[in-house]
């Protein structure tokens, strides 16, 4: 669950090895050079078999996660899991603290200017671009809509490399020009199945869109959560987020 990972933040080191010049050593460069390429391609298709089983897990639609799970309604789904992990005298103090970490209202260069000189910052997790509603479709086809069920846009999408350290996404780029701030798509590894919802960013500038709280997108992290959700579902999301971020364990 990529969102307690706004709470640590991890960054790996690269070791080189000398060789000695020589007929002998020439071949075993040879063959040293042909196993690290032969390594560096298998890396390549592991991750593109990763970014297209990830993009199959995710295939359906999805509504802005937080003012689902964060309706008055399951606020005592919060505070019991909270009880459990902390006590009950904590509860409410850990749950308020918990939704602080999500519950920006400001991204991007208003938000760098927001919390420059302050310890942390809270991440926007909305949708952004008057999305509403996102479906990923079949043979790579991402579409959007908005509060009224209007099609934003439709592309498809392919697999163009990952961000690792800060935090783990898979980035998908359409080719079709007119696409705007729909051109890029990161995905965190989060799934329905797994984590009961998912991470994504989205916009136009993939350089920006690496960069988490600096830039154009900076401390925004879209969440969102099966539009057909059922209470099962989210209640398990809710208890993962206060198992994740209250007790150290947290999910891949």
């Amino acid at each position: 669950m990529q969102t307690k990972k706004l709470l640590s933040l991890l960054f790996a080191v690269l070791l080189m090895l000398s060789a000695f010049v020589g007929c002998g050593k020439q071949n075993d460069a040879s063959t040293s050079g042909e196993s690290t390429s032969a390594q560096s391609q298998s890396s390549e298709n592991t991750a593109e078999e990763k970014a297209g089983k990830l993009f199959a897990d995710l295939k359906g639609s999805y509504k802005e996660l937080w003012p689902t799970i964060l309706d008055e309604k399951y606020e005592n789904v919060w505070l019991s899991n909270c009880a459990e992990l902390v006590g009950e005298d904590k509860a409410k103090e850990s749950f308020e603290m918990l939704v602080s970490f999500i519950n920006g209202e400001v991204y991007g260069e208003e938000a760098v200017k927001a919390y420059s000189g302050k310890e942390a910052g809270s991440y926007f997790c909305g949708f952004t671009q008057n999305l509403a509603k996102l479906e990923i479709c079949e043979n790579s086809v991402i579409k959007g809509y908005d509060k009224d069920g209007k099609e934003l846009f439709s592309h498809t999408y392919h697999y163009v490399g990952n961000v690792d350290g800060r935090f783990t996404m898979y980035a998908f780029k359409t080719d079709d020009e007119n696409a705007g701030e729909f051109t890029y798509f990161y995905f965190a590894p989060d799934t329905p199945e797994s984590t009961y919802h998912i991470e994504f960013r989205y916009g136009s500038d993939q350089a920006e869109l690496e960069k988490f709280e600096e830039g154009s997108y900076a401390y925004w992290m879209a969440s969102g959560i099966a539009e057909n959700c059922d209470e099962t579902m989210i209640q398990n999301c809710i208890k993962l987020f206060c198992t994740e971020n209250l007790s150290g364990e947290e999910t891949e």
